[in-house]
């Protein structure tokens, strides 16, 4: 509109560029002249009000921060898979996000190897039974017989010593006890094949030594033992150990005595040990029939406990598995006891089901068959029932009774020296079938959208006129409830409200799921968990949901709330998982929130087209929709313009001016524009009006020279610029959608004008 003016000083400037250089004082222009000048264009496209960045700019605020809901919020670009290009967006919105990995909490109760554990070596080494014979040697001498020692005997002597000799009689052996060494352990032992053999050699030539009177004790038992002379040596006398029993804690001790006879001749060498005889003895015990070892009854009770991840009690409340083969632990062992060994292995525990039940295992069994101990008849498995929340089993070795006493082991049929042993493992033997899911307190979830601040609506709703709401049709608001490894089984019950500000200020809440009576609602899971597109487009048609609330959604909008924001509590409850739904791997339990907001207003308004009144719609104030000063001067002057009497003159000659306003319309509906000025009392000074239809068009708009003069001089220049749309359920703005306008200026004049020139 600025350059109105300067095309009306057109002619103006050109008679003053002619009579510049001329010497006459008068000129005088007639003609009839059209003139052209384009005013430049402008164009305004949907895309500037309504955007993906400005749809999550006004869902939050402060997109920087990490934690809050921008970085959850994803806004799409959508696209229609039919022909409706109707500006279109869809927002998602995670509510809740579980992560569960039922296979692993699976794993964590050992389905696969978290059970299994190895027998702890239960073994025992018969001892080898010594004795340190050099304690139980000894010389016994004849009496008064150690002036002799050393020397060589004369006549006389030699009757001394054979008198001596013959005077002795019985002569005492000192008694020695030695202890039996046998290890810690060893408590008794009976002999099945071992002796005692004793070796008397007289010190000088000549002499017998009867060693009938010679005695031993055993460790642990005080009867004196007897020998008797080995038939195949002289020297030697033999104590037969078989069936007698050796104590530990006890000693050995020879006692008795020797009687020795015979006479020595003149020129015999006496040793320096004296007269008497060299008396030895040796300690051997090859075999056993029994002993008698303390045993640690500790090693026999094997707890297996399994440390269950907070999750099996917080969400799992029952574990199912196949009757067959049933829920409970298979047993290998290697029996390497004796003979007379056979292991029973009990089982007792609760989280299994299994009550004291056992197996046998034979002993020398070295290639044995494994042996299973299970619950057929309700393998369940309960973690929310046991005592400290871990899943454990005790596993029992048990003995024959004549074999253990609680602290001794009397075994039989072995080897002194021989290592024993028993060993083996345990796997928990199960095949999973179901398992019920029960989230409890964990879950139950609640929290708002956006997280912090509601939503200033008010920038968006205060320019809504009267009459202008959203359109219900194509609006979309779904909740998801998802998990695939639950399959149809899941369900939640959730309430979600809208609070927010009415137009009056008041705090409003509304429920958009809920039942009647306002309790919880029950949502059916849906088919499957919402697949996000990449990038920032979606194409196709939105899910089946869970719950809807788009008409109730739409009808809080269309109420002009100044603020809102969307609260919601959730509580999932029971599901059941099976084996099949655990082949798809970890998942979660989620609850997102679409929205599909197409750009598109019913319009039932009360104004009346100024073009035909019998037609009501809503007359839309552009300037105050854009936010222009509506007392600003519409060219920018600070004052406004006079007109001399010869420029008045001059635009009496202008038949008429006449604005082309050439646009294109891809707003998808035709409306009707005007432009009106009035004076301060009301009194219309302009009035101007025309159509702009769909598609490409021109509109004319034509200025006489009154009006010019009351464009240039009024101040400021601030016209109504109004657009009226019919009332109409779908006002649609389109994808692309947008006016643009150029336009241009023609002039069509009849002068016949004299210009004095100095002003006379």
């Amino acid at each position: 509109m600025r350059k109105l003016l300067t095309v009306a000083a057109i002619g103006c400037a050109a008679i003053l560029a002619v009579s510049c250089g001329s010497v006459f004082t008068k000129v005088q222009v007639k003609a009839s002249p059209s003139l052209y000048a384009p005013l430049g264009g402008h164009s305004v496209e949907v895309a500037e009000y309504v955007s993906i960045d400005k749809i999550k700019k006004a869902l939050e605020p402060n997109p920087l921060e990490s934690d809050s809901a921008a970085s959850k919020v994803i806004v799409y670009d959508y696209t229609a898979t039919d022909a409706d290009d109707t500006a279109t967006f869809v927002v998602y919105y995670p509510l809740m996000d579980i992560p569960v990995d039922f296979s692993k909490y699976l794993e964590d109760i050992d389905l696969t190897a978290g059970l299994n554990t190895s027998l702890s070596d239960i073994s025992f080494t018969v001892p080898e039974l010594t004795v340190d014979t050099s304690g139980l040697s000894q010389t016994v001498k004849v009496p008064n017989s150690d002036a002799y020692a050393g020397r060589t005997l004369g006549t006389a002597e030699a009757v001394m010593v054979n008198g001596l000799i013959g005077a002795a009689g019985t002569i005492n052996l000192d008694s020695k006890p030695v202890p039996l060494n046998s290890g810690e352990t060893f408590k008794s032992a009976k002999i099945e094949n071992g002796a005692i053999t004793l070796t008397v050699i007289p010190t000088v030539q000549g002499l017998t030594v009867d060693a009938s009177g010679i005695t031993i004790t055993l460790p642990g038992d005080g009867t004196p033992l007897n020998f008797v002379p080995d038939p195949t040596n002289t020297a030697k006398f033999i104590c037969n150990l078989k069936d007698k029993t050796v104590t530990a804690g006890g000693d050995f001790s020879i006692g008795g005595s020797v009687s020795i006879s015979g006479t020595v001749a003149a020129g015999t060498v006496v040793p320096a040990k004296g007269i008497g005889a060299d008396i030895s003895c040796s300690v051997s015990i090859e075999e056993l029939q029994s002993a008698t070892i303390g045993f640690d009854k500790e090693k026999l009770s094997i707890p297996i406990t399994k440390e269950m991840p907070a999750e099996v009690t917080d969400f799992i409340s029952e574990i199912a598995f196949k009757s067959d083969p049933g829920l409970g632990l298979q047993i290998e062992l290697t029996n390497g006891l004796p003979k007379g060994m056979d292991v029973t292995v009990t089982v007792d525990s609760t989280a299994l089901g299994i009550a004291n039940k056992s197996a046998t295992f034979p002993a020398q069994e070295t290639n044995p068959h494994p042996r299973s101990i299970v619950n057929t008849e309700d393998p369940v498995l309960k973690p929310r029932t046991w005592s400290n929340g871990n899943l454990d089993i005790t596993a029992k070795i048990g003995f024959p009774a004549d074999v253990y006493d609680g602290t001794n082991l009397t075994v039989s049929n072995i080897t002194p020296g021989s290592t024993y042993s028993l060993s083996g493992s345990f796997s928990l033997l199960a095949k999973f079938e179901s398992a019920k899911i029960d989230l409890g307190d964990s879950g139950k979830f609640s929290g708002t959208f956006p997280e912090k601040d509601a939503l200033d609506l008010s920038s968006f709703i205060d320019k809504l006129p009267a009459g202008v709401k959203l359109a219900e049709d194509g609006f979309i608001a779904n909740i998801y409830l998802s998990s695939p490894q639950l399959s149809d089984t899941l369900k939640m019950t959730g309430k979600i409200s809208m609070t927010y500000v009415d137009k009056n200020g008041d705090k409003q809440t509304k429920p958009l799921v809920a039942n009647k009576d306002g309790s919880p609602k029950l949502i059916e899971p849906s088919s499957s968990a919402l697949s996000l597109p990449a990038g920032t487009s979606w194409s196709g048609p939105v899910p089946s949901p869970s719950a809807s609330f788009g008409s109730e959604l739409v009808g809080v909008i269309n109420e002009k709330p100044q603020t809102a924001s969307l609260s919601y509590d959730l509580t999932v409850s029971k599901a059941t998982i099976t084996a099949e739904n655990l082949e798809s791997g970890p998942t979660s339990v989620k609850a997102e929130m679409l929205l599909k907001i197409p750009v598109a207003l019913n319009i039932n308004g009360e104004d009346s087209s100024p073009a035909d009144p019998t037609v009501n719609g809503v007359l839309v104030d552009v300037l105050d929709l854009a936010g222009i000063d509506p007392d600003k001067d519409l060219f920018g002057r600070s004052q406004g313009g006079t007109l001399s009497s010869e420029v008045d003159k001059l635009l009496e000659q202008l038949k008429e001016m006449t604005i082309a306003v050439k646009y294109v319309n891809e707003l998808g509906m035709e409306m009707e524009a005007y432009v009106e000025d009035t004076a301060p009392d009301k009194t219309i000074k302009i009035q101007k009006s025309f159509v702009l239809k769909p598609g490409e068009n021109t509109a004319t708009v034509s200025l006489n020279a009154d009006e010019l003069k009351s464009v240039i001089t009024s101040y400021p220049f601030a016209p109504t610029v109004k657009i009226f749309i019919p009332n109409t359920n779908a006002f649609k703005l389109k994808k692309n959608g947008g006016i643009s306008v150029k336009l241009s200026v023609s002039a069509v004049t009849d002068v016949d004008y004299t210009y004095e020139l100095g002003g006379k």
